[in-house]
């Protein structure tokens, strides 16, 4: 496992270079397209008839029939940090969640009273160690270190009580104890933006502990979550126990379908393709990607059978053609827009679908569906595979511009 974590944190340093000068390549390509279209669209300006100026001008139109002046728009007033300020309020709310005996962050936090909800004294792995990007970027926006510091610790006390025998960690931790709630390891809920965060907050913050932290746990998740192919050629990663790594239920979890594209940013093409390949025919075979379906594709689990606008095959769709720029991504892509137009389509928006087997609609969209489900496929057709060499997109989709050093950076160049 020490050999395969350095592999992979060898090829994330090689993706996050090859970004970098992607990024000046196509940064330059862009400039060069961008003058040659205001260049055309000057002269198709010069060369068309006053009535198509005029028509392209509504409100000089009008001021030429009314024989009035054109009407001035007052210029915008000047951005007085609301958002930021708004921010700070919402994130110093959410810090007293982190007074617990093992310094963890609580479940629950009453916002405006700033106590922990005592009933509630486990978090998942998930919730404790997705923190780094968003607390990071705050504290290099104010100056204050305590977001990035808190941020840190929690993602390193995860870390450092993975199992000494698999190197894997669990899904939920006691936050007085800080002793594993539930010993079982996922990629799905409760654990999946976790990994990814690691990968991320090297690739914004440039950290290399977080490359490391995130090589080791990928190499250990690889070789112990992984089964080995179907009869049908299906393979996927699974929960096992984190101390032995046994099979702990035979069914994948949808979540999981964003691992493929954190292993392209990672610069682990091959298996990430491989991965892909395998939830693409999950998607084909039950007409959508349920919650839970078994490892051959065979059915679905009886508790959690619908689908429910979730963004993460998408999302691995989208970085993987941002990666390969394989055509085959834009026809998985417009597979799974056609179905969301012909099936999920409502009155009011989208809908989740109770159960994949019927197709019969729920009542449900929740707010990832537009802020990364939309998202990514608007992105995927929208000519913009360098976007990843320029910015890091959060766990909900939003996107953050890589900073050398969040607890140095002068706020006032931002």
């Amino acid at each position: 496992e020490e050999a395969a974590a350095a592999a992979v944190a060898a090829r994330a340093v090689n993706v996050s270079d090859r970004s970098t000068g992607a990024a000046a390549a196509a940064g330059a390509a862009c400039a060069g397209l961008g003058a040659q279209q205001g260049q055309g669209q000057a002269a198709a300006a010069a060369d068309c008839p006053p009535q198509q100026q005029q028509q392209q001008q509504p409100e000089l139109l009008l001021a030429t029939a009314t024989g009035t002046s054109p009407p001035t728009r007052p210029p915008p007033p000047p951005y007085d940090g609301l958002l930021l300020t708004r921010a700070v309020e919402l994130a110093d709310r959410l810090l007293p969640a982190f007074d617990t005996p093992s310094g963890l962050p609580a479940l629950f936090v009453h916002l405006r009273e700033g106590y922990v909800r005592d009933a509630y004294n486990s978090t998942c792995t998930a919730c404790a160690g997705t923190l780094l990007l968003e607390f990071g970027m705050l504290t290099a926006l104010t100056g204050n270190p305590v977001y990035m510091d808190r941020a840190e610790f929690a993602a390193r006390a995860l870390y450092g009580r993975r199992s000494r025998v698999t190197g894997l960690v669990g899904a939920s931790l006691d936050v007085g104890s800080a002793e594993w709630a539930s010993r079982e390891s996922s990629i799905g809920p409760g654990s999946d933006s976790y990994y990814e965060y690691l990968l991320k907050a090297y690739l914004l913050f440039g950290r290399s502990e977080y490359l490391d932290m995130f090589a080791q746990l990928y190499a250990s998740s690889m070789r112990w979550m992984q089964l080995p192919g179907s009869p049908q050629g299906y393979s996927f990663l699974v929960d096992v126990h984190m101390d032995t790594g046994r099979l702990a239920r035979p069914f994948v979890s949808s979540l999981g379908a964003f691992w493929p594209g954190m292993q392209a940013l990672a610069g682990q093409e091959r298996d990430a393709v491989q991965l892909h390949a395998n939830f693409t025919a999950a998607w084909r075979a039950f007409g959508w990607l349920p919650e839970l379906f078994g490892v051959d594709l065979g059915k679905v689990h009886p508790e959690d059978p619908g689908y429910n606008l979730r963004p993460e095959h998408i999302e691995s769709t989208y970085l993987l053609h941002c990666l390969t720029q394989d055509p085959l991504y834009l026809r998985v892509a417009a597979n799974i827009q056609h179905t969301l137009h012909t099936h999920n389509r409502v009155k009011c928006g989208f809908t989740n679908v109770n159960h994949v087997d019927t197709g019969q609609q729920g009542d449900l969209m929740e707010s990832y569906f537009l802020s990364e489900t939309a998202k990514y496929l608007y992105l995927l057709f929208s000519s913009a595979p360098a976007l990843p060499d320029y910015y890091i997109l959060s766990t909900e989709g939003h996107l953050l511009p890589p900073l050398t050093d969040p607890t140095a950076l002068a706020p006032e160049r931002l």
